[in-house]
């Protein structure tokens, strides 16, 4: 027997569930029918064929007909989801199958120029499902589910398939499953290091704020998960800054998002130091997905004890390149900070060793 590949929308019955099925057909018969396409295949019921074939019983069969029962998709989805307990994970899973045969649809619809199942224009004057995200949206809401799961479903499918496979069957959440990658992508010599035992002038900190790197498609696809590991607010808030700096004279560069900054100024006051200015970097890339052009990022300069600027008038903006996640620009160093702060330096969450600084961080020690 062949199977449709809406078949295949839903997780097959396994273990015990099977094992209840198999013995509720041969005590029983089989109660609901098998659901053939048209052409034979079928569509609903490879948990109830495998049990016929296993107890040896000749199943009962019934032909879908989109005129009488809609569309196939629809049709398939409302005869397994209240017969089915499934793990919102688990829904995602079937989100995101059923988006695949949407998509597909939808490309056969665009080359025919044949109006889609929900109505307006030939799909041929659109941009297909699989480019705008309709295909998800629509096979999310049909699931009741949000389609920026399904989209955590299809990065699992093609980061880590086994992973998937093991969600789909209701082993692991989609959260679980992306922490499982986020612990392979630590390397073992990312152990926090032993603080340095001097005291400073200059500290710049880059805390690794817990953010997420924005998922999309355009562009190489940026992940699910940081390049590093990141820290709670209230780990970063531990941080001995104050107790790193000469309370004679320290100067503080802290590296704060957008979302971070009213943050980063309760940081300041928590570390002993006081307000000065804010520094911004103007890069030449950004992101709108919801409000604005996210082109800045930026630094609170803040200081504890009376040290003076080694030169007065530097610029607070600069403008330099983005060169990687979370990589700051040398123009920040060179012309900023070496001019205006003086020795002994100490740059804390360093991603490359660094002239003139002392380093403290699990990156630089892991490369």
């Amino acid at each position: 027997m062949n199977f449709h590949p809406v078949a295949n929308i839903f997780p097959l019955l396994q273990g015990e569930d099977f094992e209840k099925l198999k013995d509720d057909v041969a005590q029983n018969g089989l109660l609901v029918p098998i659901w053939l396409h048209p052409d034979g295949r079928i569509i609903d019921g490879r948990n109830r064929w495998r049990a016929c074939e296993v107890v040896g019983i000749y199943p009962r069969f019934e032909v879908w007909d989109e005129a009488k029962h809609g569309p196939l998709v629809d049709f398939v989805v409302s005869l397994n989801l209240h017969r089915r307990h499934l793990t919102s994970s688990q829904l995602a899973v079937v989100a995101l199958e059923i988006e695949k045969i949407l998509a597909e649809e939808a490309k056969e619809r665009q080359a025919t120029g044949e109006p889609g199942v929900y109505g307006g224009k030939p799909l041929k004057e659109k941009i297909p499902y699989a480019v705008n995200g309709q295909a998800r949206d629509h096979a999310a809401k049909k699931v009741g589910t949000n389609g920026r799961y399904v989209q955590d479903a299809k990065l699992l499918e093609r980061q880590a398939p086994d992973l998937l496979e093991q969600v789909k069957n209701g082993h692991l959440t989609i959260p679980q499953a992306k922490q499982a990658i986020a612990r392979q992508r630590v390397p073992e010599s990312t152990a926090t290091p032993p603080l340095p035992p001097n005291k400073y002038h200059c500290i710049v900190l880059d805390p690794p704020w817990p953010v997420k790197k924005i998922e999309r498609e355009v562009r190489p696809n940026q992940g699910v998960e940081l390049d590093y590991p990141t820290m709670s607010l209230e780990e970063i808030e531990a941080l001995p800054v104050e107790s790193l700096a000469d309370l004679d004279g320290c100067h503080l560069y802290l590296w704060v998002t957008q979302k971070y900054l009213p943050f980063g100024f309760d940081l300041i006051k928590k570390w002993n130091f006081r307000y000065q200015c804010l520094m911004t970097w103007k890069k030449n890339v950004g992101i709108t997905p919801f409000s604005w052009m996210y082109d800045t990022e930026h630094v609170i300069f803040a200081r504890c004890g009376n040290l003076p600027l080694q030169q007065l008038g530097l610029r607070l903006s600069f403008e330099a390149p983005v060169s990687g996640h979370s990589v700051k620009p040398d123009v920040f160093y060179n012309e900023r900070v070496l001019l205006a702060s003086p020795a002994p330096r100490l740059e804390m969450f360093a991603r490359k060793p660094r002239e003139e600084f002392e380093i403290w961080g699990n990156e630089v020690l892991a490369s």
